[in-house]
């Protein structure tokens, strides 16, 4: 995926290239939405199935899951911003589950390589994923924690929701635009990034929302 380079982002903030911050938010934001290049990025290699009566879906359950990260996708030690996809049976296309950002120390490799794939695994570590865990073992968290039986039923009848959780084997993509940054984290130009990859992230939501009009799926703060 695209990385942007410490000098395009101080030409950026210095104007030396004709372009103010606005018009470079928006040309990023057209290069990954004009990007069909999803690369694969979680995919489930266990998968039991139990018979549900409880939730009255009529669907066999999925209780275990283990993710692992696909070994060809290459993150970076940089901040960034991603979208997490789910491409549908049949579908040539992703379908937009999750837009995110992170500026954190060790940027996209540990946000996407470790956080999000510990919050699939376990319900602790990435917000996102953790609804996402949630989800797919609703039927022992319900049985465990009363508030969550409403907000996950209403989820639960959700078709595309369903569909994504009885996937078998569930696989989710990724596109990622990482900005390049110095080790010095608090250098003027470093913050000045760190607040870039923020507005980046809100100007995906502004693209997604006027084509959309609702939020991703596991951006909802259902939980």
């Amino acid at each position: 995926m695209t990385c942007i380079s410490i000098s395009e982002i101080e030409n950026v903030l210095n104007k030396t290239n004709g372009k103010d911050l606005h018009s470079f938010f928006e040309e990023q934001i057209n290069n990954i939405f004009a990007n069909d290049s999803w690369e694969l990025f979680i995919s489930s290699r266990e998968y039991v199935h139990i018979n549900d009566k409880n939730l009255n879906l009529n669907v066999s359950y999925p209780m275990s899951f283990a993710y692992e990260l696909s070994d060809k996708l290459q993150l970076q030690n940089y901040p960034g911003v991603y979208l997490i996809a789910y491409q549908q049976p049949n579908h040539n296309s992703q379908r937009i589950i999750n837009i995110g950002m992170t500026h954190g120390g060790e940027g996209l490799k540990t946000r996407l390589g470790k956080n999000f794939v510990k919050g699939l695994n376990t319900g602790h570590g990435h917000a996102e994923a953790d609804r996402l865990h949630k989800l797919i073992n609703a039927e022992v968290i319900m049985n465990q924690n009363i508030e969550y039986s409403k907000k996950l039923m209403k989820l639960l009848r959700n078709d595309f929701v369903r569909e994504i959780i009885f996937s078998n084997p569930l696989k989710l993509y990724v596109k990622f635009l990482a900005i390049e940054r110095s080790n010095e984290l608090k250098n003027p130009v470093n913050l000045k990034i760190n607040g870039i990859v923020r507005a980046l992230e809100y100007f995906l939501f502004a693209r997604y929302f006027s084509e959309i009009n609702e939020k991703p799926i596991l951006n909802e703060q259902y939980f």
